[in-house]
Parts: C-alpha cells; sequence; structure tokens
C-alpha cells in the first residue's frame, strides 16, 4: 500500500527546506550595502545549514574541504560512506559537498562562479568574497 500521507509530508519538508536555504542566502541580496562581518554571517549561516554543522563547528576551520569532510563524517552515522571515498568520476564525497554547495548558492543568487574563481575557493571568506564581488557587477 502507498504511504500517502507520508510522501506528502516528505514533500512540504523538502519545500519548507528550499525556502529556508533561499531565505538564507537572499539576505545578500538587501536593499542596504553588506558589510563584510554581516556577508560572512550570511555564508556561514548557509554553510551551516546545508553541511548540517552546527556554528560552533564553523569557528573551527572555514575551509570549505575540511567543513565537507565534517559534513560527510556525521552522515557516516546514517550510510555507510568515508568522506575520502571516490565516485566512479573520482570525485569525493567532500568535494561533491563543496560543489553542491556553490551549485545551490549559483542558482539561488542567479550568479555564475568561473571555473577559474571555483578553484581558488578554499575558504567560507573566499566564497563570500567572490558572492559579493558577483553580486556587485550584477547591480552595475
Amino acid at each position: 500500500m502507498i504511504d500517502i500521507q507520508g510522501k506528502l509530508q516528505r514533500a512540504v519538508e523538502r519545500s519548507q527546506h528550499r525556502g529556508y536555504a533561499e531565505q538564507i542566502i537572499r539576505r545578500f541580496c538587501a536593499p542596504t550595502a553588506l558589510q563584510p562581518s554581516d556577508a560572512d554571517a550570511i555564508i556561514l549561516d548557509y554553510i551551516s545549514y546545508k553541511f548540517m554543522l552546527e556554528r560552533e563547528q564553523l569557528q573551527i576551520t572555514d575551509d570549505l574541504i575540511d567543513l565537507a569532510k565534517r559534513s560527510v563524517s556525521q552522515a557516516i552515522k546514517t550510510r555507510e560512506i568515508k568522506w575520502d571515498q571516490k565516485d566512479c568520476h573520482g570525485t569525493t564525497e567532500s568535494m561533491t559537498k563543496k560543489i553542491l554547495l556553490v551549485t545551490s548558492i549559483e542558482k539561488n543568487l542567479d550568479i555564475k562562479i568561473d571555473k577559474k574563481a571555483y578553484m581558488q575557493l578554499d575558504t567560507a571568506q573566499d566564497l563570500r568574497n567572490i558572492v559579493c564581488s558577483l553580486l556587485a557587477d550584477k547591480a552595475m
């Protein structure tokens, strides 16, 4: 028997999840200019939410791959994966999380981070800098 109620509940939860993530990142589009500390807070809130990490865990490091590894390590509790396990394309779980994070920011803010800039994204601050730069260019 099909659990229609369960499917509806999961669909509502996914919708709320997307809405909350968009709500966080769209604070970049505030009508007033953002201070670097405000932009940092937005990026850290978004990473915390998307990687399912507590904000305290983000204070240990702002290295995106290290944060992704921490996130994957938490997921290991529910799935049989390793943070350095590679898929058929040679991509690790932590690199995949970083790619998905950047892709979701691009989609929600309607920006595109070029390949060269992406390869230089190592920290949350790097991510904040490129997002602020692209949004400033977009506003012109």
